[in-house]
């Protein structure tokens, strides 16, 4: 590496965004935009460390080629939708062509990369799966791409020829001998094991359920369907217990896997309707989660961690499964989802790049400009902060920020939902529609300010710290009075142009949390953190208590 001067500060605390969701989504498709090497090809990089002697961008054998294009179109596409994010359609084409030349092999899966040479090989990673059907749906539902669908649909059909739904076994040798090409269970020297002897399910198999079911709510492609049901048959006899256990032995060390794994059978289960899959859900969030994650969100990285490094991936998988948790009926999910946003996943994006260097090496592309072209990423954070203890690694890998991006736009696609005449105020953040304009409590001295466009019911989620007794609202000046049932406000007889405000008063209570053998204390106003026993940590996203 050559000699550079970077002007870095490591701040004790950073710049965050608790509260605007479209802002969050609009910081994290910059280096979606960014982050690709203009010396192979605008290939998009993989990994990433920010820390140390030499900080900068690394590509990956298995994920440079078809995972992080995969997710960065899912992400991209999917902001372009829920926000109207202006995107570059040279990076969608780029993106789009290195999706399509992974699949240029009759094997019918993506392929790898050789680092050395920079040419394809003939060897995929079945953890790429979910990637590259997140691709293909993202093509097909937001670029009318039928190849997408095509590739899809062989990808399915390899699927269905090699892995035994019954066993759990991959079929590696008819695999190698017919196509002339490898996967990762090539090391079992030609042998079918069951997924559980060699590799756990969940990294391969279990993770894909919900791209297909994606792909099938997009394009109608009963086969994808089909295959989620057959995947979702095994885990819940095989893996996924009733009781909702989690076991790093059955489950797999990396975490992001189960994660996305419970979040797709959340989604398999919202649109057939299948209480006994949520069923099964909704015993994993309140029995499983507690050994990898804290309420609020955070996750652990990988199950054998020691520190507290943990990742944003994990944590929009998690609030996806409250989001659709919440929208299946139970409102307390709805309040955990807010818990998530407000005090984990938001604060943790890169938004104070100011300990990051701005290196102008364009001939060193690995670490040129890193800091502007990072700002808006999301990595492994701490509960806390950036940086687990001065001096540790600090990293945001370029797939993450495709996977937390996603997230967000969930939430912000659901956190006001409508129902005929219903209109369902789920999450407390600003919103506006041709039909309402909402200002958040939190940006607005504890007042709920609802402004309608045409009339309508209204309902306002309520969290469980809510003292009902101390709210107050007023519609159209003139004091008013709602119905509180369950976890609900409803304000009836509201007409066009009627403006609603509502005063919360919010809880302050300060929470001692245990992780293993860590432990820490927030500060709660609401559902939003604002400070955090922090010590002599740096870049810490609250104030110190």
């Amino acid at each position: 590496m050559s000699k550079h001067v970077y002007q870095i500060r490591y701040p004790k605390t950073v710049k965050t965004n608790t509260t605007d969701l479209e802002a969050a989504i609009r910081e994290g498709c910059n280096p979606m935009h960014k982050v690709l090497d203009p010396d192979h090809g605008y290939l998009p990089y993989f990994g990433n460390v920010m820390s140390g002697d030499d900080p900068g961008n690394t590509h990956h054998v298995n994920y440079s080629l078809s995972h992080v294009p995969g997710r960065w179109l899912n992400a991209l596409l999917n902001a372009e939708d829920a926000v109207g994010v202006k995107l570059d359609e040279k990076v969608i084409r780029i993106l789009q062509d290195w999706t399509y030349k992974s699949f240029a092999h009759p094997m019918g899966l993506s392929q790898s990369m050789d680092l050395n040479t920079f040419q394809i090989i003939r060897v995929s990673n079945l953890h790429n799966l979910r990637e590259s059907t997140l691709a293909m749906y993202a093509l097909a539902k937001y670029r009318g791409e039928k190849k997408a669908l095509k590739l899809a649909q062989k990808q399915i059909d390899t699927v269905n020829r090699y892995f035994d739904y019954g066993t759990g076994r991959w079929d590696e040798d008819g695999f190698s001998r017919r196509l002339k090409a490898k996967t990762n269970y090539s090391s079992s020297a030609g042998k079918s094991y069951p997924a559980s002897e060699t590799y756990p399910f969940p990294p391969f198999f279990g993770r894909y359920i919900g791209a297909l079911v994606k792909l099938y709510k997009a394009s109608g492609m009963e086969e994808a369907l089909t295959q989620a049901i057959k995947l979702k048959d095994y885990t819940f006899q095989h893996v996924l217990n009733e009781k909702g256990d989690y076991d790093v032995k059955i489950f797999g060390d990396h975490i992001h896997s189960t994660t996305s794994m419970i979040s797709s059978l959340a989604m398999l289960g919202e649109i057939l309707g299948d209480g006994s899959i949520t069923d099964r859900v909704k015993a994993f969030m309140k029995r499983g989660l507690g050994k990898i994650a804290l309420d609020f969100g955070w996750c652990i990285e990988r199950f054998n961690r020691k520190d507290l490094v943990g990742e944003a991936n994990n944590t929009a998988d998690i609030l996806e499964t409250c989001l659709i948790l919440g929208h299946g009926g139970d409102a307390s999910y709805y309040q955990q989802a807010e818990r998530i946003l407000r005090s984990h996943l938001l604060p943790s994006q890169l938004l104070d790049t100011s300990f990051i260097p701005e290196c102008r090496c364009p001939n060193e592309d690995y670490h040129h400009q890193l800091s502007s072209r990072s700002k808006g990423a999301f990595g492994f954070p701490c509960p806390f902060g950036h940086e687990f203890e001065t001096g540790s690694r600090i990293s945001y890998n370029w797939d993450i920020v495709g996977g937390s991006v996603d997230g967000l736009c969930h939430a912000f696609r659901r956190k006001v939902t409508k129902n005929g005449s219903l209109t369902s105020v789920n999450l407390h953040f600003d919103h506006k529609d041709r039909e309402i304009i909402i200002t958040s409590p939190y940006t607005n001295r504890n007042v709920m300010e609802v402004k309608l466009k045409k009339k309508t019911t209204l309902r306002i989620r309520l969290s469980d710290w809510t003292d009902k007794n101390r709210i107050r609202i007023t519609v159209d000046n003139q004091k008013s009075r709602g119905l509180i049932s369950g976890d609900w406000l409803y304000l009836t007889g509201l007409r066009s142009n009627s403006t609603a405000r509502v005063v919360f008063p919010k809880k302050k209570a300060t929470v001692d949390y245990r992780f293993r053998d860590h432990r820490f204390s927030f500060t709660w106003v609401g559902d939003q953190v604002v400070a955090a026993t922090s010590g002599e940590k740096r870049l810490c996203f609250f104030k110190s208590m």
